[in-house]
C-alpha cells in the first residue's frame, strides 16, 4: 500500500519492471508485474495505466510483426508477451470498467492481430492460443459489463481465428463472454449465432469415428454446451446445433473412456432435458427461426 499511495514509489517502480530482467524467469516476471499493477489499481488518480501498458504494448507490437512475416521462432515471445499483458490486466478490476475500457481501445487492436496470428498455419500453437485467451478473459474480468463496446470484434476475431484453426481456448473464451453477457433474451440471438458458428466448425470432426479428436478441445467444447445448456437455453436452441451436439454426446457416451469429456457429456445431456423441459412451444417456434435472425447481434 506505501507504493501504491506515493506517485514517486510507483513510478519508479514502473520504470523498473520494463528493464531488462535476465536474472529473472518468465514465470517470476509475470509475478511481478502483476503485483506492479496490483499497485496501480490501488493508487490514486490519475492512475498510471500508460506507462504499465506502453511497453507491454511495445513489446506485443514488434513479435506481431515478426510472427506476420511468418517467422514461427518469434511465436513463444509473442505468447509471452501476451501472458504479461494478461497479468498486468487481472488486477485492475478495482479501478472500475470505465477506466479499464479506456486502456483496452489502445491494447484491443494489438490483441484482434494476435488471434489472426494465433490462427496462422505458419507460427500457430497451443501456447499461443492459450495466450491470446488468456489476455481475452483478463481483460473481461477487468472490464465487467463495460467490455460491451468490444464484444462485437472481439467475438468477429475469436470466429474468424476458430474457423482456422478450432481450439480449446476458442471454447473457452466464448464461455467467458456466455457467462457475462448471456444473460437476457435480448442478448440469446446474438449468442445462438456464436454456438452455432463454433458449432459448425468443430462438430463435423468430432462427429467422424476415424477422427481422433484433441481431449482438450473435445472437453471444452463439451463444457461450452453444458454452459449454454445452463444459463442460455433458449440461445442453445435457437443455435441449431442441438441435434448434433446430441447425437456426439450419445456416440461419445458409448466409446469415450476419459473422465473429464464424459463428466461434461453428461452435464449436456441433463440440459438437454432441461431445454425440452423449457418450453415445448418455444422450441417449435425455435425450429423455424430464419438465419438472419440468428445473426442479430455480433457482426464478423
Amino acid at each position: 500500500m506505501e507504493i501504491a499511495s506515493s506517485t514517486k514509489l510507483l513510478d519508479a517502480m514502473l520504470a523498473a519492471l520494463h528493464e531488462p530482467m535476465p536474472a529473472l524467469s518468465v514465470e517470476r516476471r509475470t509475478l511481478v508485474l502483476e503485483s506492479c499493477a496490483r499497485c496501480v489499481a490501488r493508487s490514486p488518480p490519475p492512475h498510471r495505466l500508460e506507462p504499465l501498458f506502453a511497453p507491454l504494448c511495445a513489446q506485443l507490437e514488434a513479435q506481431l510483426g515478426a510472427c506476420e512475416a511468418g517467422r514461427a521462432d518469434a511465436a513463444p515471445l509473442l505468447a509471452a508477451a501476451l501472458e504479461l499483458v494478461a497479468a498486468a490486466l487481472k488486477p485492475l478490476r478495482p479501478l472500475g470498467g470505465a477506466t479499464v475500457l479506456q486502456a483496452l481501445h489502445v491494447l484491443w487492436p494489438l490483441w484482434t492481430r494476435a488471434a489472426a496470428v494465433a490462427a496462422s498455419a505458419a507460427v500457430a500453437s497451443d501456447e499461443l492460443h492459450a495466450a491470446v485467451g488468456a489476455v481475452g478473459r483478463a481483460a473481461l474480468q477487468a472490464a465487467g459489463d463495460s467490455f460491451a463496446p468490444l464484444l462485437p470484434p472481439t467475438v468477429g476475431a475469436l470466429v474468424a481465428s476458430f474457423r482456422a484453426a478450432p481450439s480449446a481456448a476458442g471454447c473457452e473464451l466464448a464461455g467467458s463472454f456466455v457467462k457475462q453477457f448471456c444473460t437476457s433474451s435480448e442478448a440469446y440471438a446474438s449468442f445462438a449465432s456464436l454456438f452455432g458458428e463454433l458449432s459448425a466448425v468443430v462438430l463435423p470432426a468430432l462427429l467422424q469415428p476415424e477422427v481422433d479428436a484433441p481431449e482438450d478441445l473435445l472437453t471444452s467444447y463439451l463444457e461450452l454446451g453444458e454452459l449454454y445448456a445452463k444459463l442460455g437455453v433458449p440461445a442453445l436452441v435457437e443455435s441449431g446445433a442441438l441435434p448434433g451436439l446430441l447425437q456426439l454426446s450419445a456416440s461419445l457416451l458409448a466409446t469415450c473412456r476419459q473422465r473429464q469429456p464424459v463428466a461434461a457429456l453428461l452435464n449436456v445431456l441433463e440440459g438437454a432435458a432441461r431445454s425440452c423441459r423449457y418450453s415445448h412451444a418455444y422450441a417449435a417456434e425455435a425450429a423455424q427461426v430464419q438465419p438472419a435472425r440468428v445473426r442479430v447481434g455480433f457482426s464478423w
